[in-house]
């Protein structure tokens, strides 16, 4: 792997630990804890959808009823038939419509259930049960990590959520081995103050490596029971057709406009961190820890940018 030198001039002086952010130490643990505010502006003072605008949505898609795709829903409405209400008084459908109104009056888990029967992950539907969440309920997670077998260990897990009128990034980094168990347990108080996650392709690997890296300490958790908003397949919905690659480096640079200026690729994290043991310099943490920051707030900004084209 080629590292620019001038790049690494930056990790030539020694810095104190404690002075870049919060060191714990229990028994072999050591872990940093870094924590970042950025101000709303423009781009993270959003709303999330209404929970209005959701029903509205809900009782004009005829596709919540098996059999019914793009050409049938083009029929109904060209005979005038405009929403889930108006199918209700064909007898064929009657009762197909009512369990749907019904699972609406019950609220998000049945409905979640009927999307999953009939959706695939990248759904605008699915996109729009954020209506069923405040802003506050969001926790925005990335991990880094020694590689991408769940075998191997957790080096960062990064977090993101709103808090007044601030966002704020958290960043729980082993500085050990033997850390990996404290970020977890860190993590986990967390994510219990939380009610739905948004990930970038966390779905087939940020949460899971949690999950497998907590039940190999065994470690009690229920992440899997929080709802994930996957932005990595909203966006390959979304913005098809408009890049090749849908990581958020490309994302930021083709549909977020972000200048991520000298941040290290994710590939480089390990051989960062391997630095960062044998010297035990905290500057080669720093790339891995802004790495991560800026995953954090990239996720933050994509879900802005589907609200934008997807809440009309």
């Amino acid at each position: 792997m080629y590292l620019n030198p001038e790049f690494l001039k930056k990790f030539t002086k020694q810095d104190n630990i404690s002075s870049y952010g919060k060191t714990i130490k229990k028994n072999d643990c050591k872990i940093l804890i870094n924590e970042f505010l950025l101000g709303l502006d423009e781009n993270l003072s959003y709303s999330l959808p209404q929970k209005e605008y959701f029903d509205s949505n809900y009782k004009k898609c005829f596709e919540l009823i098996h059999g019914i795709r793009n050409k049938k829903t083009q029929k109904f409405i060209n005979k005038n038939i405009k929403n889930l209400e108006d199918l209700s008084n064909d007898e064929k459908y009657k009762n197909f419509v009512n369990n749907l109104f019904n699972a609406l009056d019950a609220g998000f888990y049945e409905i979640k259930k009927i999307f999953n029967s009939r959706f695939t992950s990248s759904n605008r539907m699915l996109f729009l049960l954020l209506s069923f969440f405040n802003k506050q309920d969001l926790l925005f997670l990335d991990i880094e990590t020694k590689s991408l077998f769940i075998e191997t260990q957790i080096i960062t897990i990064g977090c993101g959520y709103f808090e007044n009128n601030f966002f704020k990034t958290i960043h729980l980094t082993a500085l050990n081995e033997e850390g990996e168990y404290e970020i977890l347990e860190q993590f986990n108080k967390l994510l219990t103050s939380k009610k739905a996650l948004v990930t970038f392709n966390g779905k087939s690997f940020d949460v899971n490596f949690i999950d497998a890296r907590m039940s190999y300490y065994n470690i009690e958790n229920n992440i899997f029971d929080y709802h994930n908003f996957d932005l990595y397949y909203f966006s390959r919905n979304a913005f098809k057709g408009k890049q090749e690659y849908f990581n958020l480096k490309e994302i930021d640079k083709k549909i977020l406009n972000k200048n991520r200026g000298n941040d290290i690729n994710g590939d480089d994290v390990c051989y960062y961190y391997n630095r960062f043991l044998n010297t035990k310099n905290i500057n080669f943490l720093k790339p891995i820890i802004n790495h991560n920051k800026e995953d954090i707030i990239s996720l933050a900004l994509l879900l802005n940018k589907l609200i934008s084209v997807w809440v009309i």
